[in-house]
Protein backbone atom coordinates (compact mmCIF):
# COMPACT_ATOMS: atom_id res chain seq x y z
CA UNK A 1 0.00 0.00 0.00
CA UNK A 2 1.25 3.48 -0.63
CA UNK A 3 1.94 5.73 2.05
CA UNK A 4 0.91 9.41 2.49
CA UNK A 5 -2.17 11.21 1.84
CA UNK A 6 -4.52 11.33 -0.98
CA UNK A 7 -7.36 13.92 -1.46
CA UNK A 8 -9.77 10.99 -1.80
CA UNK A 9 -9.01 9.59 1.07
CA UNK A 10 -11.05 12.50 2.54
CA UNK A 11 -14.49 10.65 1.67
CA UNK A 12 -15.34 8.97 5.23
CA UNK A 13 -18.54 7.94 3.45
CA UNK A 14 -16.64 5.12 1.22
CA UNK A 15 -17.25 1.78 2.55
CA UNK A 16 -14.51 0.66 0.06
CA UNK A 17 -12.36 2.48 1.32
CA UNK A 18 -10.25 0.37 4.21
CA UNK A 19 -9.69 3.93 6.29
CA UNK A 20 -13.38 4.05 7.35
CA UNK A 21 -13.56 0.73 9.13
CA UNK A 22 -11.94 -2.10 10.44
CA UNK A 23 -13.69 -6.15 10.66
CA UNK A 24 -13.50 -7.33 14.06
CA UNK A 25 -14.74 -10.79 15.29
CA UNK A 26 -17.60 -8.93 17.17
CA UNK A 27 -18.64 -6.54 14.39
CA UNK A 28 -17.16 -3.71 12.26
CA UNK A 29 -15.89 -0.82 13.77
CA UNK A 30 -16.45 2.52 11.29
CA UNK A 31 -15.27 5.88 11.13
CA UNK A 32 -19.10 7.55 11.93
CA UNK A 33 -20.13 5.07 14.27
CA UNK A 34 -17.60 5.84 16.54
CA UNK A 35 -17.38 9.26 15.97
CA UNK A 36 -20.99 10.14 16.44
CA UNK A 37 -21.86 8.39 19.86
CA UNK A 38 -17.80 9.93 21.20
CA UNK A 39 -19.35 13.38 19.58
CA UNK A 40 -22.65 12.99 21.56
CA UNK A 41 -21.34 11.83 24.99
CA UNK A 42 -18.80 14.52 25.12
CA UNK A 43 -21.42 16.93 24.20
CA UNK A 44 -23.61 16.16 26.75
CA UNK A 45 -20.95 16.14 29.57
CA UNK A 46 -19.81 19.33 28.46
CA UNK A 47 -24.05 20.72 28.60
CA UNK A 48 -23.68 19.35 32.51
CA UNK A 49 -21.26 21.93 33.10
CA UNK A 50 -23.13 24.28 30.47
CA UNK A 51 -26.18 24.48 32.07
CA UNK A 52 -25.34 24.83 35.77
CA UNK A 53 -23.17 27.81 34.31
CA UNK A 54 -25.99 29.41 32.80
CA UNK A 55 -28.32 28.98 35.61
CA UNK A 56 -25.72 30.51 37.83
CA UNK A 57 -25.22 33.45 35.44
CA UNK A 58 -29.10 34.64 35.80
CA UNK A 59 -27.99 34.54 39.79
CA UNK A 60 -24.92 35.95 40.11
CA UNK A 61 -21.46 36.54 37.96
CA UNK A 62 -19.29 35.96 41.49
CA UNK A 63 -21.00 32.68 41.74
CA UNK A 64 -20.09 32.02 38.16
CA UNK A 65 -16.35 32.82 39.09
CA UNK A 66 -16.24 30.81 42.12
CA UNK A 67 -17.76 27.75 40.54
CA UNK A 68 -15.77 27.94 37.71
CA UNK A 69 -12.00 28.30 39.77
CA UNK A 70 -13.18 25.05 41.86
CA UNK A 71 -14.49 22.98 38.86
CA UNK A 72 -11.01 23.81 37.22
CA UNK A 73 -9.03 22.36 40.38
CA UNK A 74 -11.48 19.41 40.18
CA UNK A 75 -10.89 18.88 36.72
CA UNK A 76 -7.49 18.54 37.37
CA UNK A 77 -8.53 15.44 39.93
CA UNK A 78 -10.31 13.66 37.08
CA UNK A 79 -7.66 14.68 34.76
CA UNK A 80 -6.27 11.77 36.85
CA UNK A 81 -8.99 9.65 36.30
CA UNK A 82 -8.88 10.01 32.31
CA UNK A 83 -4.73 9.20 32.24
CA UNK A 84 -5.70 5.40 33.99
CA UNK A 85 -8.92 5.20 32.01
CA UNK A 86 -6.55 6.08 28.80
CA UNK A 87 -4.28 3.25 29.43
CA UNK A 88 -6.90 0.68 29.94
CA UNK A 89 -8.51 1.59 26.16
CA UNK A 90 -4.93 1.52 24.63
CA UNK A 91 -4.25 -1.96 26.67
CA UNK A 92 -7.99 -3.31 25.63
CA UNK A 93 -7.56 -2.31 22.09
CA UNK A 94 -4.18 -3.77 21.27
CA UNK A 95 -4.94 -7.18 22.57
CA UNK A 96 -8.20 -7.25 21.07
CA UNK A 97 -6.13 -6.13 17.80
CA UNK A 98 -3.82 -8.95 18.33
CA UNK A 99 -6.61 -11.91 19.38
CA UNK A 100 -5.70 -12.09 23.57
CA UNK A 101 -8.92 -11.67 24.95
CA UNK A 102 -8.26 -12.93 28.19
CA UNK A 103 -6.50 -10.36 28.72
CA UNK A 104 -8.55 -7.60 27.11
CA UNK A 105 -10.89 -8.90 29.86
CA UNK A 106 -8.28 -8.68 33.07
CA UNK A 107 -7.46 -5.31 31.96
CA UNK A 108 -10.89 -4.36 32.26
CA UNK A 109 -11.54 -5.43 35.53
CA UNK A 110 -8.04 -4.68 37.21
CA UNK A 111 -9.03 -1.26 36.07
CA UNK A 112 -11.59 -1.44 38.17
CA UNK A 113 -10.01 -1.77 41.03
CA UNK A 114 -7.40 0.89 40.48
CA UNK A 115 -9.67 3.89 39.70
CA UNK A 116 -11.74 2.79 43.06
CA UNK A 117 -8.69 3.58 45.29
CA UNK A 118 -7.30 6.25 43.28
CA UNK A 119 -10.34 8.09 43.46
CA UNK A 120 -10.88 7.31 47.22
CA UNK A 121 -7.10 8.59 47.77
CA UNK A 122 -6.80 11.80 45.64
CA UNK A 123 -10.94 12.88 46.83
CA UNK A 124 -11.05 12.73 50.26
CA UNK A 125 -7.32 14.65 49.95
CA UNK A 126 -8.26 17.20 47.73
CA UNK A 127 -11.86 17.41 49.91
CA UNK A 128 -9.33 18.38 53.02
CA UNK A 129 -7.32 20.74 51.86
CA UNK A 130 -10.35 22.64 49.38
CA UNK A 131 -9.48 25.63 51.45
CA UNK A 132 -5.82 26.45 51.15
CA UNK A 133 -6.41 25.31 47.60
CA UNK A 134 -8.71 28.03 46.98
CA UNK A 135 -6.42 30.24 48.98
CA UNK A 136 -3.55 29.58 46.60
CA UNK A 137 -5.71 30.57 43.51
CA UNK A 138 -5.74 34.08 44.36
CA UNK A 139 -9.61 34.12 44.30
CA UNK A 140 -11.08 37.30 45.85
CA UNK A 141 -11.94 36.73 49.70
CA UNK A 142 -15.68 36.90 49.85
CA UNK A 143 -15.62 33.71 46.39
CA UNK A 144 -13.18 31.63 48.85
CA UNK A 145 -15.41 29.82 50.83
CA UNK A 146 -17.95 29.05 48.63
CA UNK A 147 -15.50 27.49 45.77
CA UNK A 148 -14.00 25.60 48.52
CA UNK A 149 -17.29 24.17 49.83
CA UNK A 150 -18.33 23.28 46.31
CA UNK A 151 -14.85 21.74 45.53
CA UNK A 152 -14.87 19.53 48.86
CA UNK A 153 -18.15 17.99 48.34
CA UNK A 154 -17.45 17.39 44.23
CA UNK A 155 -13.96 16.18 45.32
CA UNK A 156 -15.15 13.95 48.24
CA UNK A 157 -17.19 12.02 46.42
CA UNK A 158 -15.79 11.65 42.42
CA UNK A 159 -15.15 7.91 42.86
CA UNK A 160 -18.63 7.86 41.48
CA UNK A 161 -17.17 9.97 38.39
CA UNK A 162 -14.28 7.98 38.28
CA UNK A 163 -15.95 4.40 38.30
CA UNK A 164 -18.41 5.57 35.40
CA UNK A 165 -15.50 6.88 32.99
CA UNK A 166 -13.69 3.82 33.65
CA UNK A 167 -16.65 1.85 32.77
CA UNK A 168 -17.41 3.74 29.92
CA UNK A 169 -13.58 3.59 28.48
CA UNK A 170 -14.17 -0.09 28.78
CA UNK A 171 -17.43 0.14 26.89
CA UNK A 172 -15.56 1.76 24.00
CA UNK A 173 -12.61 0.15 23.84
CA UNK A 174 -14.89 -2.96 23.20
CA UNK A 175 -16.79 -1.48 20.46
CA UNK A 176 -20.03 -0.28 22.31
CA UNK A 177 -20.21 3.83 22.05
CA UNK A 178 -24.28 3.68 22.49
CA UNK A 179 -24.68 3.43 26.01
CA UNK A 180 -22.17 5.68 27.17
CA UNK A 181 -24.16 8.22 25.03
CA UNK A 182 -26.90 6.89 26.95
CA UNK A 183 -25.86 7.08 30.36
CA UNK A 184 -24.36 10.44 30.04
CA UNK A 185 -27.94 11.65 28.78
CA UNK A 186 -29.45 10.66 31.82
CA UNK A 187 -27.19 12.24 33.99
CA UNK A 188 -27.55 15.15 32.23
CA UNK A 189 -31.18 15.41 32.20
CA UNK A 190 -30.41 14.53 36.51
CA UNK A 191 -28.32 17.25 36.59
CA UNK A 192 -30.24 19.69 34.58
CA UNK A 193 -32.84 18.84 36.35
CA UNK A 194 -31.96 19.22 39.88
CA UNK A 195 -30.01 22.15 39.15
CA UNK A 196 -32.83 24.08 37.95
CA UNK A 197 -34.97 22.87 41.39
CA UNK A 198 -32.26 24.29 43.44
CA UNK A 199 -31.52 27.71 41.92
CA UNK A 200 -34.86 28.71 40.18
CA UNK A 201 -36.76 26.74 43.37
CA UNK A 202 -40.01 26.30 41.16
CA UNK A 203 -40.64 24.61 44.80
CA UNK A 204 -39.14 24.28 47.98
CA UNK A 205 -36.26 22.04 49.00
CA UNK A 206 -33.99 21.46 51.29
CA UNK A 207 -31.15 22.08 48.91
CA UNK A 208 -29.75 25.47 47.92
CA UNK A 209 -26.71 27.36 47.01
CA UNK A 210 -23.74 25.99 45.93
CA UNK A 211 -24.08 23.17 48.05
CA UNK A 212 -27.00 22.39 46.34
CA UNK A 213 -25.44 22.40 43.32
CA UNK A 214 -22.72 20.19 44.09
CA UNK A 215 -25.14 17.64 45.78
CA UNK A 216 -27.44 17.35 42.82
CA UNK A 217 -24.20 17.02 41.01
CA UNK A 218 -22.97 14.03 42.96
CA UNK A 219 -26.37 12.14 42.70
CA UNK A 220 -26.59 12.73 39.46
CA UNK A 221 -22.79 10.81 38.67
CA UNK A 222 -24.07 7.66 41.27
CA UNK A 223 -27.33 7.48 39.63
CA UNK A 224 -25.40 7.11 35.97
CA UNK A 225 -22.34 4.88 37.83
CA UNK A 226 -24.77 2.66 38.69
CA UNK A 227 -27.11 2.19 35.92
CA UNK A 228 -23.19 2.15 33.36
CA UNK A 229 -22.17 -0.74 35.49
CA UNK A 230 -25.40 -2.63 34.49
CA UNK A 231 -25.13 -2.32 30.99
CA UNK A 232 -21.53 -2.64 30.78
CA UNK A 233 -22.04 -6.64 31.92
CA UNK A 234 -24.18 -6.83 28.86
CA UNK A 235 -21.14 -5.06 26.53
CA UNK A 236 -18.57 -7.64 28.15
CA UNK A 237 -20.58 -10.68 30.07
CA UNK A 238 -17.17 -12.41 30.87
CA UNK A 239 -16.60 -9.03 33.23
CA UNK A 240 -16.19 -9.59 36.93
CA UNK A 241 -15.60 -7.05 38.77
CA UNK A 242 -14.49 -9.14 42.10
CA UNK A 243 -11.87 -10.90 40.49
CA UNK A 244 -9.12 -9.08 42.75
CA UNK A 245 -6.78 -11.39 40.59
CA UNK A 246 -7.11 -9.66 38.15
CA UNK A 247 -5.36 -6.75 39.14
CA UNK A 248 -1.58 -8.15 38.46
CA UNK A 249 1.76 -6.47 37.96
CA UNK A 250 2.26 -7.26 34.21
CA UNK A 251 -1.06 -5.68 33.63
CA UNK A 252 -1.11 -2.70 36.08
CA UNK A 253 2.46 -2.13 34.38
CA UNK A 254 1.00 -1.93 30.77
CA UNK A 255 -2.11 0.31 31.94
CA UNK A 256 0.27 2.76 33.44
CA UNK A 257 3.30 2.42 30.51
CA UNK A 258 0.10 4.75 29.02
CA UNK A 259 -1.50 6.16 31.94
CA UNK A 260 1.57 8.15 33.49
CA UNK A 261 2.79 9.53 30.67
CA UNK A 262 -0.54 10.53 29.30
CA UNK A 263 -1.55 11.67 32.61
CA UNK A 264 1.37 13.69 32.53
CA UNK A 265 -0.06 14.99 29.86
CA UNK A 266 -3.10 15.37 30.90
CA UNK A 267 -2.04 16.81 34.63
CA UNK A 268 0.26 19.36 33.06
CA UNK A 269 -2.57 20.54 30.92
CA UNK A 270 -5.21 21.27 33.56
CA UNK A 271 -2.52 22.22 36.22
CA UNK A 272 -1.71 25.32 33.56
CA UNK A 273 -4.83 26.15 33.00
CA UNK A 274 -5.53 26.25 36.62
CA UNK A 275 -2.42 28.71 37.59
CA UNK A 276 -3.61 30.52 34.54
CA UNK A 277 -7.28 30.54 36.15
CA UNK A 278 -5.14 31.93 38.95
CA UNK A 279 -3.20 34.68 37.48
CA UNK A 280 -6.49 35.94 35.86
CA UNK A 281 -8.27 35.63 39.60
CA UNK A 282 -5.57 38.64 40.47
CA UNK A 283 -6.94 41.23 38.53
CA UNK A 284 -10.19 40.56 38.99
CA UNK A 285 -13.75 38.57 39.33
CA UNK A 286 -14.45 39.90 35.81
CA UNK A 287 -11.55 38.43 33.97
CA UNK A 288 -12.52 34.99 35.70
CA UNK A 289 -16.00 34.91 34.89
CA UNK A 290 -15.10 35.82 31.12
CA UNK A 291 -12.63 33.15 31.17
CA UNK A 292 -15.17 30.76 32.02
CA UNK A 293 -18.17 32.11 29.83
CA UNK A 294 -15.78 31.30 27.10
CA UNK A 295 -14.75 27.85 27.78
CA UNK A 296 -18.46 27.47 27.83
CA UNK A 297 -18.70 28.35 24.29
CA UNK A 298 -15.64 27.50 22.72
CA UNK A 299 -15.25 24.17 23.95
CA UNK A 300 -18.24 23.18 21.20
CA UNK A 301 -15.83 24.63 18.15
CA UNK A 302 -13.36 22.14 18.95
CA UNK A 303 -15.82 19.46 19.52
CA UNK A 304 -15.97 17.50 16.37
CA UNK A 305 -12.09 17.88 16.28
CA UNK A 306 -11.90 16.26 19.82
CA UNK A 307 -14.43 13.31 18.80
CA UNK A 308 -12.78 12.58 15.24
CA UNK A 309 -9.41 12.74 17.47
CA UNK A 310 -10.83 9.92 19.68
CA UNK A 311 -12.63 7.33 17.13
CA UNK A 312 -9.02 7.62 15.20
CA UNK A 313 -7.33 6.60 18.69
CA UNK A 314 -9.68 4.23 19.09
CA UNK A 315 -8.80 2.45 15.90
CA UNK A 316 -5.48 3.01 15.64
CA UNK A 317 -4.96 1.04 18.66
CA UNK A 318 -6.61 -2.16 17.13
CA UNK A 319 -4.68 -1.60 13.85
CA UNK A 320 -1.90 -1.48 15.64
CA UNK A 321 -1.94 -4.95 17.50
CA UNK A 322 -2.72 -6.21 14.30
CA UNK A 323 0.65 -4.66 13.06
CA UNK A 324 -1.04 -2.39 10.38
CA UNK A 325 1.14 0.46 10.58
CA UNK A 326 0.90 2.33 7.05
CA UNK A 327 -2.47 1.74 7.14
CA UNK A 328 -2.82 3.43 10.89
CA UNK A 329 -0.06 5.92 9.30
CA UNK A 330 -2.46 7.25 6.35
CA UNK A 331 -5.48 6.94 8.13
CA UNK A 332 -4.43 9.30 10.70
CA UNK A 333 -2.94 12.17 8.13
CA UNK A 334 -6.57 11.86 6.87
CA UNK A 335 -8.29 12.46 10.14
CA UNK A 336 -5.67 15.57 11.11
CA UNK A 337 -6.76 17.13 7.45
CA UNK A 338 -10.66 16.92 8.43
CA UNK A 339 -9.99 17.83 11.95
CA UNK A 340 -7.87 21.04 10.99
CA UNK A 341 -10.98 22.05 8.74
CA UNK A 342 -13.72 21.49 11.20
CA UNK A 343 -11.86 23.24 13.55
CA UNK A 344 -11.08 26.50 12.04
CA UNK A 345 -14.71 26.36 10.55
CA UNK A 346 -16.10 25.85 13.59
CA UNK A 347 -14.16 28.60 15.33
CA UNK A 348 -14.98 30.80 12.56
CA UNK A 349 -18.45 30.56 12.70
CA UNK A 350 -18.83 31.20 16.76
CA UNK A 351 -16.40 34.25 15.98
CA UNK A 352 -18.99 35.58 13.82
CA UNK A 353 -21.45 34.90 16.48
CA UNK A 354 -19.71 36.04 19.85
CA UNK A 355 -21.88 38.49 21.16
CA UNK A 356 -25.11 36.75 21.22
CA UNK A 357 -23.72 33.73 22.37
CA UNK A 358 -21.85 35.61 25.10
CA UNK A 359 -25.19 37.55 25.94
CA UNK A 360 -26.93 33.72 26.72
CA UNK A 361 -24.73 34.01 30.06
CA UNK A 362 -24.33 37.77 31.16
CA UNK A 363 -25.02 41.20 30.50
CA UNK A 364 -22.27 42.86 31.91
CA UNK A 365 -20.74 45.01 29.10
CA UNK A 366 -17.23 44.70 30.63
CA UNK A 367 -17.15 40.88 30.36
CA UNK A 368 -18.81 40.85 27.01
CA UNK A 369 -16.15 43.06 25.82
CA UNK A 370 -13.52 41.09 27.17
CA UNK A 371 -14.75 37.55 25.98
CA UNK A 372 -15.98 38.69 22.17
CA UNK A 373 -12.17 39.69 21.71
CA UNK A 374 -10.45 36.98 23.47
CA UNK A 375 -13.54 34.41 21.09
CA UNK A 376 -11.79 36.00 17.66
CA UNK A 377 -8.09 34.82 19.24
CA UNK A 378 -9.35 31.44 19.36
CA UNK A 379 -9.66 30.88 15.97
CA UNK A 380 -5.55 30.56 15.96
CA UNK A 381 -6.21 28.10 19.31
CA UNK A 382 -8.53 25.66 17.82
CA UNK A 383 -6.28 25.47 14.59
CA UNK A 384 -3.71 24.34 17.08
CA UNK A 385 -5.82 21.90 18.67
CA UNK A 386 -6.66 20.12 15.07
CA UNK A 387 -2.78 18.89 15.23
CA UNK A 388 -3.23 17.95 19.30
CA UNK A 389 -6.15 16.17 19.27
CA UNK A 390 -5.18 14.30 16.21
CA UNK A 391 -1.14 13.15 16.69
CA UNK A 392 -1.45 13.08 20.66
CA UNK A 393 -4.02 10.36 20.14
CA UNK A 394 -2.79 8.07 18.14
CA UNK A 395 1.01 8.25 18.96
CA UNK A 396 -0.67 7.52 22.39
CA UNK A 397 -2.67 4.68 20.86
CA UNK A 398 0.22 2.96 19.15
CA UNK A 399 2.38 2.91 22.96
CA UNK A 400 4.53 5.72 21.96
CA UNK A 401 3.19 8.05 25.02
CA UNK A 402 6.38 9.09 26.32
CA UNK A 403 7.07 11.57 23.48
CA UNK A 404 3.94 13.29 23.53
CA UNK A 405 3.87 14.12 27.56
CA UNK A 406 7.74 15.42 27.72
CA UNK A 407 6.54 17.65 24.61
CA UNK A 408 3.78 19.06 26.57
CA UNK A 409 5.28 19.35 29.80
CA UNK A 410 7.38 21.63 27.91
CA UNK A 411 5.22 23.67 26.14
CA UNK A 412 2.50 24.28 28.47
CA UNK A 413 4.91 26.03 31.17
CA UNK A 414 7.24 27.03 28.63
CA UNK A 415 4.94 28.99 26.22
CA UNK A 416 1.17 28.38 27.85
CA UNK A 417 2.07 29.70 31.86
CA UNK A 418 4.97 31.82 30.95
CA UNK A 419 3.84 33.84 28.06
CA UNK A 420 -0.11 34.21 29.86
CA UNK A 421 2.14 35.82 32.73
CA UNK A 422 4.18 38.22 30.53
CA UNK A 423 0.89 39.18 28.09
CA UNK A 424 -1.55 39.25 30.33
CA UNK A 425 -0.12 41.00 33.75
CA UNK A 426 2.98 42.47 32.96
CA UNK A 427 1.86 43.88 29.12
CA UNK A 428 -1.41 44.91 30.50
CA UNK A 429 -3.05 42.59 28.01
CA UNK A 430 -5.42 40.89 29.95
CA UNK A 431 -7.38 37.87 29.33
CA UNK A 432 -6.17 38.04 25.62
CA UNK A 433 -2.92 37.37 26.72
CA UNK A 434 -3.45 34.62 27.86
CA UNK A 435 -5.03 33.17 24.38
CA UNK A 436 -2.71 34.31 22.64
CA UNK A 437 0.11 32.67 24.41
CA UNK A 438 -2.50 29.39 24.80
CA UNK A 439 -2.26 29.51 20.58
CA UNK A 440 1.16 29.68 20.90
CA UNK A 441 1.20 26.60 23.06
CA UNK A 442 -0.94 24.31 20.92
CA UNK A 443 0.43 25.14 17.25
CA UNK A 444 4.26 24.42 18.43
CA UNK A 445 3.46 21.90 19.95
CA UNK A 446 0.74 20.50 17.21
CA UNK A 447 3.57 21.30 15.08
CA UNK A 448 6.48 18.85 17.00
CA UNK A 449 4.09 15.52 17.25
CA UNK A 450 3.40 15.82 13.94
CA UNK A 451 6.74 15.89 12.91
CA UNK A 452 7.30 12.89 15.37
CA UNK A 453 4.22 10.76 13.98
CA UNK A 454 5.86 11.85 10.45
CA UNK A 455 8.79 10.22 11.44
CA UNK A 456 7.18 6.92 12.08
CA UNK A 457 9.24 6.02 15.11
CA UNK A 458 6.33 5.13 16.99
CA UNK A 459 6.17 1.90 14.44
CA UNK A 460 8.16 0.44 17.87
CA UNK A 461 6.70 1.32 20.61
CA UNK A 462 3.28 -1.22 20.61
CA UNK A 463 2.66 -2.73 23.37
CA UNK A 464 1.79 -6.24 21.73
CA UNK A 465 5.09 -7.33 20.20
Amino acid sequence: MAAGFRIRDLNVFDKNNELNSLKTETGTLTLAGLFVPIFAEQLLKNLMNTVTVWLMGHISDDAVAAIGVSTQVLTTVTMLYTMVCTGVTVVINQNLGAERRETASRTATASMHLLFVMSIVLGGLMALVADPVMRLMHLEARLAPDAALFLRITAGFSVFQAIMTCAMAVSRAYGNTFYPVLVSLIMNVLNAAGSYIVILRPFETPLSGISGIAIVRILSELASCVLMLILLRKVHPELRLLNFRALSLPIVKDILRIGIPNGMQTLSYSLSQTVTTGVLASLGAAAVASKIYVHNIVYYTYLTGNAMGQANALLVGRLTGMGEHERVYRMTMRHFVLNFILNVGFASVVALARFPLIRLFTQDATIIAMAAGVIVIDIAVEAGRAFNHTFQGALTATGDAAFPMVVMLCTTWGISVLFSYILGVKLGMDLAGCWIAFAMDELVRGLIQMARWKSRVWYTKSLVK
